[in-house]
């Protein structure tokens, strides 16, 4: 008996899923799908948006209004979403600053999320943008490749600390006056910053276009594309 009463023991512990074997009811998939695509569907509400406010500054300008709607798309890029996901919580204020250049038709966006730390440095935040990639070495024919590109720490360097602080503190009289807080600009670059308050499933968003510090003199254009070669 006690022989028989082993084994059944046996085959009862065996019986049991280790713990690397769970799988998901379907009741939790699809709760988990549900708070992705939520999610996603949130993301896609805040990237539409961004567009319809920016384009509200330049209502007469279909070049400026054009590479919003492109700045648009690069949001909505896998890359960029994935980047962005951590933050698409309850009680976040993100903030974008959106590059643009009608003369080159590049653009770029910084992003991070609110902090209480006094100064904001390039090292806080991401900027990302598309960039074209060499894709072969052959000499008697280049093809390159398009992505998306996601810089961190001190790579991209292009916004002084109280400018990022000025716009993580959302003091828009700063940003509408103080120029000299921006390194020269061209007459055809733009910036615009946005605030995004996430809450409760729901967000508010603002938009401020930031002043420029306009260079004058000779205007050197820089290719669509920063082009680097795939190592």
């Amino acid at each position: 008996m006690i022989f028989i009463f082993c084994i059944g023991c046996m085959c009862c512990t065996n019986s049991y899923p280790k713990i690397s074997d769970i799988s998901l009811s379907n009741e939790e998939e699809r709760g988990i799908e549900e708070q992705q695509d939520s999610l996603n569907y949130i993301w896609n509400q805040i990237t539409d948006s961004m567009v319809v406010l920016g384009k509200h500054f330049f209502y007469d300008n279909k070049s400026c209004q054009r590479l919003i709607e492109d700045g648009g798309k690069l949001n909505k890029d896998k890359k960029v979403y994935e980047l962005i996901l951590p933050s698409l919580s309850t009680h976040n204020t993100l903030y974008f600053i959106n590059w643009f250049s009608t003369e080159t038709s590049r653009y770029t966006f910084s992003y991070w999320k609110k902090t209480d730390k006094n100064n904001i440095r390039s090292s806080d935040i991401y900027t990302y943008t598309n960039y074209r990639y060499k894709k072969n070495q052959s000499l008697f024919k280049d093809e390159y490749g398009d992505s998306v590109k996601v810089y961190h720490t001190n790579e991209l360097n292009i916004y002084s600390e109280e400018f990022l602080s000025s716009c993580n503190k959302w003091d828009t009289t700063v940003l509408k006056t103080r120029k000299e807080l921006l390194n020269p600009m061209r007459e055809n670059e733009h910036i615009l910053a946005f605030r995004v308050i996430i809450k409760n499933n729901m967000y508010t968003i603002q938009c401020v276009p930031v002043v420029r510090n306009i260079l004058l003199g000779n205007k050197i254009g820089s290719p669509t594309y920063e082009i680097i070669s795939e190592k």
